[in-house]
């Protein structure tokens, strides 16, 4: 009969014969048979191929005992194949067992005693490096193999997974131990010392490697001073962070340990759940007036489904794990977990300055170090060799209270360089679909799978290093002058004396941040409308203490705030009026008559309560029926006291009902302002986002942004309008009062953002007209300047100034920095490997010296190939 390999990249024809002869060396390729009509399934075991171990594939001599048919799961497929082991002495080796046999012919036995099951070499770093990359399961992969067995479940193989997916554990685990050089150190894996298979950042500070040179690198500007250069060099960036979808199901397996417990980034469990245990239970006071759950999450109950509700995880600035920096959490996010995982990813950290990013920094940092000194001594932290600092990361500090938002401020607080502290997010994402697998799993296997999984994500973020580095060095040097230039031209409009108090005050501040006045803050002058309506609520419950009666169960303050409300609600749909074509009959047409007819009913309700409070407005004023259809439900005049006529306002009105609609204008012009201000600071970030991020990446994106431009523009906008109705209603209830030197008229043209590219075209009179401008006064920068709110505005606006500049100037000094120490511990590692090899040659076995002294180089040879490619790059 004729055949064909459809493995092998030239698929000829040939007899049985010479199919067999040319893939003795290649036994697992599949092959086909023609039986006159087509190409059939057909395998080279049944054509006669013999494998034979131990004389790299020629017949053994002296064999040892009959061929053995072995099942082979190999990248083709599964099938089974004849195997002759070698019976001799006079191998290459002196021991000559079966499964050794097995592995230096680059097949992985599933078990050591009488193997039935192999698992070929090629295919473990397939399934291997697609679980870590692509996140597929072993199930999937395994089943891909029987698929390309046969397709059609006529002649399935047989199932194999079991072997497969332990052989698979078995590969992953002694990569770690290979890649890490435990085979170095006397005693072997029992002598390990924790996270020893963990790979370290190399951009990090770390007591392994001698620091003493940094001061040599390049310094700090001179304001900022060589000290400050060294305590940059020296500081630890760490983010802790919890990770709810890491769950674990408790399957009740009770016979299921970690290979390594302990050796890689899982802390060591036994010691972890001892601390637990003493800890007992816990209840943790959410003091921050934050929109965070983060604290509420360590009160959760865990359920009785999972053993593990997910993990805490410690990351450095470059997003690597930390050795010894994950653990499991029972019941939320309790400080005792958090504790522990970070004395253990600090484990022998000393005279450094550690800063912690952690989205409860506020919260975790109370009774921080009175916490440190309960740890157990192996991982307890040395709080007084290290100085400890506590920041918020820039995302998840906007839903802090504003108490937060200054003191953990990582743009505020210096020598903190461009740090986001939201790495740790991106390795969420990176991990998160292997949960999918990890939460079946029992938990010494889940904590093998993660151990490989974050392994594999530190290296790959290590030899990235060339192009991440230099990507950050050249935007922080461009943003660094760039800032510098615009924050000089900003502070040229202000005289010395004044900058002078203002630098003072940033130093005071950065110096002692819970004492010191904080530049960054505006002075809260103004009354909000919360608070208006909280005092007059306050009187009106004093009022019915004394026996003065309400004319209904609606009160007069809430009367006029459901007034207001109704005022809001008319110019939000007059806005969606504009912007939908309600002569079609689409789903929105729809939606503006349903919210017309709503407002409607309200407005009904809302004149029946009026009749009591302004009892005589019907004498003068006829009011407008509302359900005329003819006039729209936004065009309803309200008739509140502000609306009418002094004179009318004073027969119409009862007693006190225009002095309390007064207050709340008055709140309603501060309100709106802000919210003018917020709404144009936002979408001018957007716009730059969008600018900087989006532009030129599709439709679909751009479309996305500018849709988000848009709604804060319309949002501005409405607030602008709201703004300008209670001016309107002020100059009509207090024409010259005090109020009017503060609150001007806002004119179209004043509701704009700032310059787009502000920070190119800065100067003092640019910004002071722009604060001007989003204080709605009309007056100049320079008068405006005068008074005390403005002077603050201007102080804000200056001290942010400084703290972007000095920001992108100490990442330039900082990336430089970690571009050095990366390529010196590169060439340490390589030195290190070189010595590992020469260390062991005396004590190991002399078969084993030439694989031990050609690893070593071959790792020596990877870490200068890497030095020498960043160092180009650079």
């Amino acid at each position: 009969g004729r055949f064909r390999c459809i493995s092998c990249s030239q698929v000829a024809e040939m007899c049985s014969d010479c199919i067999v002869k040319t893939h003795a060396q290649v036994p697992f390729h599949i092959i086909e048979m023609w039986d006159g009509t087509m190409w059939t399934r057909s395998t080279l075991m049944s054509l006669g191929l013999l494998v034979h171990l131990g004389h790299g594939g020629a017949p053994c001599p002296a064999p040892n005992g009959e061929s053995r048919i072995l099942h082979v799961v190999h990248n083709t497929g599964v099938q089974d194949a004849k195997f002759v082991f070698c019976g001799c002495s006079k191998t290459c080796v002196d021991d000559n067992k079966p499964y050794l046999q097995l592995f230096r012919a680059r097949l992985f036995p599933a078990t050591h005693k009488k193997p039935r099951t192999v698992v070929s070499f090629a295919c473990l770093n397939d399934a291997h490096l697609l679980g870590n990359q692509g996140k597929l399961t072993a199930s999937d992969y395994y089943l891909t193999l029987v698929r390309l067995s046969d397709n059609t479940d006529l002649d399935p193989p047989r199932r194999k997974f079991e072997e497969f997916a332990r052989a698979l554990r078995l590969w992953r685990h002694l990569k770690l131990l290979k890649r890490a050089g435990v085979v170095f150190i006397n005693g072997g894996v029992e002598s390990a010392p924790p996270g020893v298979c963990a790979l370290k950042c190399l951009a990090c500070p770390d007591s392994t490697y001698d620091e003493d040179d940094i001061d040599a690198m390049i310094p700090m500007p001179e304001e900022q001073g060589a000290e400050n250069s060294m305590t940059l060099a020296n500081t630890l960036f760490l983010m802790l962070d919890a990770n709810f979808r890491l769950r674990s199901k408790d399957r009740k397996i009770r016979n299921d340990a970690p290979l390594g417990s302990g050796l890689s980034y899982i802390v060591n469990l036994i010691l972890y759940y001892d601390y637990l245990q003493q800890c007992g239970p816990q209840t943790e006071m959410n003091i921050c007036d934050s929109g965070l759950h983060a604290v509420d999450h360590a009160n959760l109950r865990g359920s009785a489904e999972y053993r593990a509700s997910g993990v805490g995880a410690c990351q450095c600035r470059h997003m690597l794990v930390r050795p010894n920096g994950v653990g499991d959490l029972q019941r939320g996010e309790r400080y005792c977990n958090m504790d522990y995982i970070f004395a253990s990813a600090t484990r022998g950290t000393k005279d450094r300055r550690v800063l912690i990013s952690y989205d409860i920094a506020c919260q975790w940092s109370r009774h921080f170090f009175s916490r440190m000194d309960t740890l157990p001594d192996d991982v307890r932290f040395d709080t007084a060799k290290n100085i400890v600092e506590f920041v918020i990361p820039k995302f998840h500090i906007a839903a802090h209270g504003k108490q937060c938002q200054s003191r953990y401020s990582l743009n505020f607080r210096r020598l903190n360089g461009r740090t986001d502290g939201e790495n740790i997010e991106r390795g969420w994402a990176w991990i998160n679909p292997a949960s999918l697998s990890t939460r079946e799993m029992g938990p010494g296997a889940r904590e093998d799978a993660l151990d490989d999984a974050w392994a594999y994500w530190n290296w790959r973020i290590s030899v990235k290093f060339g192009e991440t580095l230099l990507r950050r060095f050249e935007e922080a040097l461009c943003e660094s002058v760039r800032h510098r230039r615009a924050h000089t031209r900003f502070s040229e409009s202000f005289s010395g004396p004044v900058i002078k108090v203002w630098t003072d005050m940033v130093d005071a501040w950065d110096r002692d941040p819970d004492n010191a006045p904080n530049p960054y803050d505006e002075p809260e002058t103004e009354e909000s409308m919360i608070e208006v309506r909280r005092q007059l609520n306050s009187e009106e419950a004093e009022e019915l203490s004394r026996g003065v009666m309400p004319l209904h169960a609606t009160s007069a303050s809430q009367f006029l705030v459901v007034g207001l409300e109704l005022e809001d609600q008319q110019r939000s749909l007059a806005s969606l009026r504009e912007s939908v074509n309600t002569d079609k009959a689409t789903t929105r047409a729809l939606s503006v008559e349903d919210k017309d007819a709503a407002l409607r009913r309200k407005i009904a309700i809302w004149q029946g309560v009026q009749k009591l409070y302004m009892p005589r407005i019907g004498e003068d004023v006829r009011p407008v029926d509302v359900n005329d259809d003819s006039v729209p439900a936004e065009n309803i005049p309200l008739r509140l006291p502000s609306s009418l006529e002094p004179a009318l306002r004073t027969r119409a009105c009862v007693e006190g009902l225009v002095e309390k609609e007064k207050r709340l204008r008055l709140a309603q012009l501060s309100t709106r302002l802000h919210a003018v201000r917020k709404d144009l600071r936002v979408g001018s970030k957007i716009f730059n986002h969008r600018s900087r991020q989006t532009a030129g990446t599709g439709t679909k994106p751009n479309t996305r942004m500018q849709t988000l431009l848009k709604r804060f523009n319309d949002k501005a906008h409405l607030a602008a309008k709201a703004y300008r109705a209670a001016h309107t209603a002020m100059l009509g209830l207090d024409p010259d009062g005090a109020w009017s030197t503060k609150y001007k008229l806002l004119r179209d043209k004043d509701v704009k953002p700032l310059p787009r590219d502000a920070d190119k075209q800065l100067s003092a009179t640019t910004t002071a007209t722009a604060t001007a401008t989003t204080t709605a006064s009309s007056t100049t920068a320079t008068t405006t300047a005068t008074s005390t709110t403005a002077t603050s505005r201007l102080r804000v606006e200056w001290a942010t100034s400084l703290a972007r500049t000095e920001r992108w100037e100490e990442e330039v000094i900082l990336v430089k920095v970690e571009m050095e120490r990366v390529l010196k511990k590169l060439s340490r590692e390589a030195l290190r490997w070189r010595s590992k090899a020469q260390y062991r040659l005396s004590d190991v076995p002399p078969r084993f010296r030439r694989g031990i002294t050609a690893y070593a180089e071959k790792k020596a040879t990877l870490f200068e190939s890497l030095a020498q490619d960043f160092a180009n790059t650079w």
